[in-house]
């Protein structure tokens, strides 16, 4: 089970998204359209496209002229004259009639012979010599059969004559490439008996292998009279094992006057002279006026605004989409919408760095030749897109801003797949690098992970294509360590600039806060000593859990240390900075419940006072939640038995934590405050104090709005439990040590560090 954080910023539930995507406000709207604007002028061609652009059925604006004599092959035209040609060619048979003499003396030998030896012979010896003479075997009934008409010969003549008669057929061979219908059109037979060539397109006389058994049973059963019956089944299983394929087809012959016809065909050429009319205005464009067209296009005037609403439309799309998944998945700390400002102009701004890299790549290599084969030149700041969005906020992000920059980048002139392929692999990995709680470090991982990608890429690339060694290889190695070192300067330049600009928090300004010599927390340990303890431990507390839930250390860290910096204004007020009389003693709960709320918001002035981030403000004001504070609650109700209480009043007044940070904070500064009171905080009763109090704070509704999960939350209840063990378990007292008088000194294993 799973809580989402609502919105931070403004924003209107988008129906496209569902319950947790939001579209941007009319100012991020406004913005959204004005850096399609700059993408679109960025990645366009410079000079523009063509100035008219035309499909086939469109009607012309104006009169198009050809700006130079112009020879176009009508590749259509070329191609339908080929198949013309190529239809016009019948297929080749072979048509081989010869067999059927031969089979036909083969068996009036045998039939002979075995009428000569019938007495001397039997069923097995005349098996054997069919198989000799004519190459089949017969089932000994076929024989049996034979024999007992004695190899007369009216049943040679018989075989015989249905013989010729099968061979007065095509049998066309086993898996022709064209079939009967195209036979119908007409097809060439070679016959080689009688040496000569025919045309064909009667397919009547021709039968496929499957069909020749029926074809022997109709003429055996019109030739032999019924009452021959054995002699009929006889006829046919031989007939049916001596028949063979008469009908092949010649794909040799067939190809070579295929070739031959194709040869002949004459491409077909559209000729236009200079300054011709093209097509005339209000004229439908045909193919053959768009084939013109497009031949002219190079020559033709530019008109710049077509060319640039295209890619501004490809642009739009490419940016829309983004936008949807970048509220949709985005869990920053700072709004949305401040966010997704910071997301539009690290684009316009990468994407300006890439088209100024295809403009150099393109150009130097005319000066410096040296530098010919040379692809890397564009990608000067590879890791700084992956690496800066995800220093900022996280990794999905940060994969969002590098397949926007990839498509928009592919809309490029002089792009190709190996650089996108480079950009967005380097990229990624350096994004996905970046841990949080790391400060520079986290960036210098990142953009060295995404150098190590470029560099393995490059080779990758100079060794399938076969030729290491040269010198536009080197200048590709050389170019690694130099993307490197720009991007890194890049984004240690844009994360401050960024700070200052639009107020977001990152892990290098939250290095800065969590020192303990910030006014602050010297301020806060001189007058409230006893809550400067308390959030040490609970930004102790803070810190770990974070870590175990994959949340920014940092943050909670900070949060904790600043959680409670309100209690300076009435620092006497709160048990902790008290010598055990508390003032709330002489205080009506009514009185206890507003100084409890006021430190809330003196914090939040405070911290606004003292110019803390806009997160760490946010986790100061949603430590508490809307928690009860129980205990002034309960007393007004029995001081004020004849009148209702009304539970609201002594709630905090929120908003709930809506991030992991700020949740963990509200866990850590109830569980570190429950365990202070405990006596005699055995571990046994730490966990389960820990347990109840996180527990009571789940189903108090107060962590609906953050993303933690069940599975989160038992792991800080480990983490929780395992810290306030160490820090809070029971002491010994070390024998031996006594007073002159005998006592022992009240002096514990504490003050030793144990």
């Amino acid at each position: 089970m799973k809580s989402t954080v609502k919105p931070n910023g403004k924003g209107r539930p988008w129906s496209l998204l569902g319950s947790r995507g939001t579209f941007p406000s009319g100012l991020d709207l406004f913005s959204f359209l004005l850096v399609s604007l700059a993408v679109a002028l960025i990645v366009m061609p410079w000079p523009p496209g063509g100035r008219f652009q035309y499909r086939v059925g469109e009607v012309a604006r104006e009169d198009v002229r050809a700006p130079v004599a112009l020879k176009v092959e009508d590749k259509a035209a070329t191609r339908a004259l080929e198949e013309r040609a190529r239809d016009s060619v019948k297929p080749v048979f072979d048509l081989d009639l010869r067999w059927v003499s031969q089979v036909s003396d083969r068996i009036s030998t045998l039939f002979s012979e075995l009428r000569l030896s019938y007495d001397e012979s039997n069923v097995d010896r005349d098996l054997k010599r069919f198989k000799e003479v004519l190459g089949i075997n017969l089932p000994r009934g076929v024989v049996r059969t034979f024999r007992r008409y004695g190899y007369a010969p009216w049943v040679e003549d018989a075989i015989t004559t249905l013989l010729f008669r099968l061979g007065e057929y095509w049998i066309l061979s086993p898996k022709p490439p064209v079939d009967l219908y195209t036979l119908r059109r007409g097809f060439v037979v070679r016959d080689l008996s009688l040496s000569k060539e025919f045309e064909s397109r009667g397919v009547e006389k021709i039968y496929l292998p499957s069909e020749v058994d029926g074809l022997i049973r109709r003429l055996v059963l019109e030739k032999l009279p019924y009452r021959m019956a054995s002699l009929r089944k006889a006829v046919i299983v031989l007939l049916s094992r001596i028949a063979r394929p008469n009908l092949y087809y010649n794909p040799r012959l067939t190809s070579e006057r295929v070739k031959k016809a194709l040869e002949a065909v004459k491409p077909v050429y559209i000729e236009v002279g200079k300054g011709e009319v093209i097509v005339r205005k209000g004229e439908r464009i045909t193919p053959r006026i768009a084939l013109e067209l497009d031949a002219a296009r190079s020559r033709l005037e530019r008109n710049p605004f077509l060319v640039f609403l295209g890619y501004f439309l490809s642009v739009l799309v490419a940016l829309y989409v983004a936008t949807l998944c970048w509220f949709r998945v985005y869990k920053g700390r700072a709004e949305p919408s401040v966010s997704y400002r910071i997301f539009l102009l690290a684009l316009v701004f990468f994407l300006a760095l890439t088209r100024l890299g295809f403009m150099v790549g393109d150009r130097l290599p005319l000066f410096l030749s040296w530098l010919k084969g040379v692809d890397s030149l564009e990608l000067l700041p590879i890791a700084f897109p992956g690496v800066f969005v995800a220093f900022l906020f996280h990794f999905l992000p940060a994969l969002i801003m590098t397949l926007v920059v990839v498509a928009c980048a592919a809309l490029m002139p002089g792009s190709n797949p190996w650089l996108l392929l480079t950009l967005l692999l380097a990229s990624v990995v350096g994004a996905y690098t970046i841990r949080k709680g790391k400060g520079e470090k986290a960036v210098i991982l990142g953009v060295t992970a995404a150098a190590v990608v470029y560099l393995l890429l490059v080779v990758g690339q100079w060794l399938y294509r076969g030729c290491p060694g040269n010198t536009a290889f080197l200048v590709d190695l050389g170019l690694v360590p130099l993307s490197a070192l720009f991007s890194l300067l890049l984004v240690l330049a844009a994360v401050p600039l960024t700070e200052l600009t639009f107020g977001v928090v990152t892990d290098i300004k939250l290095l800065s806060l969590i020192n303990l010599e910030h006014p602050l927390m010297k301020d806060l340990l001189e007058r409230a000593p006893g809550t400067y303890n308390h959030s040490v431990n609970v930004a102790t507390l803070s810190e770990a859990a974070a870590q175990a839930v994959d949340a920014n250390p940092l943050l909670a860290k900070a949060g904790a240390y600043y959680h409670d910096i309100g209690k300076l204004r009435n620092p006497e007020y709160f048990i902790e900075n008290t010598e055990g009389v508390s003032r709330h003693d002489k205080l009506s709960p009514s009185m206890s419940r507003l100084v409890l709320i006021s430190h809330v918001k003196d914090g939040v002035e405070l911290a606004e006072e003292h110019r803390l981030p806009r997160a760490v403000r946010d986790i100061i004001q949603q430590h508490h939640g809307t928690s009860l504070i129980y205990y002034f609650y309960h007393k007004a109700k029995e001081s004020s038995r004849e009148t209702e209480v009304n539970e609201e009043d002594y709630r905090y007044p929120g908003p709930k934590p809506r991030t992991k940070e700020a949740a963990i904070v509200m866990m850590a500064d109830s569980a570190e405050a429950a365990t202070r009171a405990l006596e005699e905080p055995s571990p046994a009763r730490i966990k389960n104090l820990v347990r109840e109090i996180i527990t009571s704070i789940f189903l108090d509704g107060q962590l609906e709005e953050c993303e933690l999960t069940l599975r989160d939350i038992y792991r800080i209840m480990e983490v929780f439990s395992r810290i306030l063990i160490g820090i809070y378990h029971k002491r010994v007292e070390y024998p031996g040590r006594e007073k002159k008088n005998g006592n022992r000194l009240p002096r514990s294993a504490a003050s030793q560090g144990a």
